[in-house]
């Protein structure tokens, strides 16, 4: 599902002409060192974020980038019939540090039956609701 969000995100911002870059923390050199030695802490996972976003300052000011959007799946488990997550997310103004929108997408699905979800469905909700918050806070 994270790999549709991901798709659907960002042709959802080019139709509304923002223009964007996605670096996903597993294809940076701190994800994958996070990934090779994870050990299940979340002081872990945030230092290879913040490893990851340190790595990409240099670009964001040559191209004069404004935000930063940071998608971060900070919680998923099975429990009993269910898979739930929680999804946060927090745009950045890049020049000031500050965080000027953030947001959290809780979901779950039925895993009885199948332990996978229908993704593209799933993430469509995700982002639609992503994009809706967006324009209502004038942000595109």
């Amino acid at each position: 599902m994270v790999a549709q969000l991901h798709l659907q995100l960002t042709q959802s911002l080019a139709s509304a002409d923002v223009s964007l870059k996605v670096i996903r923390l597993k294809d940076s050199e701190a994800g994958r060192s996070f990934a090779f030695a994870h050990s299940g802490s979340s002081i872990e996972s945030s230092f290879a974020i913040r490893r990851t976003i340190e790595s990409n300052l240099l670009e964001e000011r040559t191209h004069g980038t404004d935000y930063r959007l940071i998608i971060f799946p900070s919680s998923i488990e099975l429990s009993d019939r269910w898979k739930r997550y929680t999804i946060n997310w927090d745009l950045i103004d890049v020049k000031t540090g500050r965080r000027v929108w953030n947001s959290s997408s809780v979901g779950r699905h039925w895993t009885m039956l199948s332990i996978d979800e229908d993704p593209e469905v799933r993430a469509k909700i995700i982002v639609d609701g992503a994009i809706a918050e967006f324009k209502r806070s004038g942000l595109i």
